[in-house]
């Protein structure tokens, strides 16, 4: 990824922060996806985040770890907010730039 797409996507990224809610909700990812303890954690911030935010904003997660969250709860679940989800950078870069 060059430098200057990096610096961009910081600019407009959001750090989300891991709350006790954020760990128990996990907790029912890991058990009703299969999601590893990471990913579940992962996951239920990525849920939280999305449910806070406008519906008519653009929300999108990506990661690379498509084995784990490339499946159809979890991109249904996702797309119930309006966020798309991206296996990788250069598709979520390109459906950025689509937009703008």
């Amino acid at each position: 990824m060059c430098i200057k797409t990096l610096s961009r996507l910081l600019k407009i990224g959001v750090s989300i922060d891991i709350t006790g809610t954020i760990y128990d909700d996990s907790i029912h990812f890991q058990e009703e996806l299969g999601l590893s303890p990471q990913d579940a954690i992962i996951y239920s911030s990525i849920i939280k985040n999305v449910k806070q935010q406008p519906g008519d904003k653009v929300k999108v997660f990506v990661s690379r770890n498509w084995k784990d969250f490339d499946q159809e709860e979890i991109v249904d679940e996702l797309q119930s907010y309006q966020c798309k989800y991206f296996s990788n950078f250069r598709s979520v870069l390109g459906y950025i730039q689509s937009l703008l």
